[in-house]
């Protein structure tokens, strides 16, 4: 697959606006658990971050909190952009089951207000972008666990929101699936510039999607490397995995991580 370039900003354009800003994000459970300390993070828009950490280092949390689901300790601060056009797909999909697939599609659009047209237009190609055209039809008990997760994807994805967060939505897919939604993922991001920030366990992953890479520490997870990867988009994935840089960032970050 092609992905279409992306013109680059014009040199001495002014730096993006931040999407999303974490100014000493602490985060302690009733028991004394401390799951987060002290996290500072700056995403401008139309950015794609990826966090990577051990088990249990707060990534879920962390992204919770931006997404308002969960709040965090007195005295650190969150401020997201735009707080109404904010997406999130979890780890497990949430589709309701009495509703097809179309329908579970679509229902974000509907109760955002889109445009009926709108929504008509954005429909078949996401179906066909999921891989899931034969089964518009289907309830969700009539599919696969990885079907009801691309489901869900689709399900915020047509929305359109200018931020997009992502729990680990790849992890119950087999590695195919994985590789072809990553692509679709980056292909769609490309075209909308939507604010991404995308919780992940594989290290291939990140680098191929992101342009930086959070790297947490074990728990109470704190930032401990902010990687910037560089290079160039559009991404091929066969392409991009062979070049130096790929192999030379995804090794730093298994070094990071413990992987060796």
């Amino acid at each position: 697959m092609t992905i279409p370039a992306t013109a680059a900003p014009a040199q001495g354009a002014a730096p993006a606006a931040a999407a999303i800003t974490l100014k000493g994000v602490s985060k302690t459970f009733p028991g004394g658990m401390r799951a987060l300390e002290g996290v500072d993070l700056t995403v401008p828009a139309g950015e794609f971050v990826a966090i990577l950490g051990p088990s249990g280092c707060g990534k879920s949390t962390l992204l919770r909190i931006v997404a308002d689901l969960m709040e965090a300790d007195p005295g650190g601060s969150v401020e997201v952009d735009t707080p109404k056009e904010l997406g999130v797909v979890f780890q497990t999909s949430n589709l309701l089951p009495w509703l097809t697939v179309e329908g579970n599609l679509t229902l974000g659009a509907r109760l955002r207000g889109v445009p009926k047209a709108d929504i008509a237009a954005r429909v078949g190609p996401m179906l066909e972008t999921l891989g899931l055209e034969s089964f518009a039809r289907k309830h969700p008990h009539e599919l696969s666990g990885g079907m009801r997760q691309r489901a869900a994807l689709g399900q915020t994805l047509i929305c359109r929101p200018k931020t997009v967060l992502l729990d680990e939505p790849f992890g119950a897919l087999d590695a195919l699936t994985r590789d072809r939604l990553n692509v679709e993922l980056l292909r769609l991001w490309q075209d909308l510039r939507q604010t991404v920030l995308l919780v992940t366990h594989s290290i291939p992953e990140a680098v191929f999607l992101a342009d930086r890479v959070i790297v947490m520490s074990g728990r109470p997870g704190a930032i401990a490397e902010d990687l910037r990867i560089d290079i160039p988009r559009p991404r091929d994935p066969a392409e991009t995995r062979a070049l130096p840089e790929f192999t030379e960032a995804a090794q730093h970050l298994r070094k990071l991580m413990g992987v060796v």
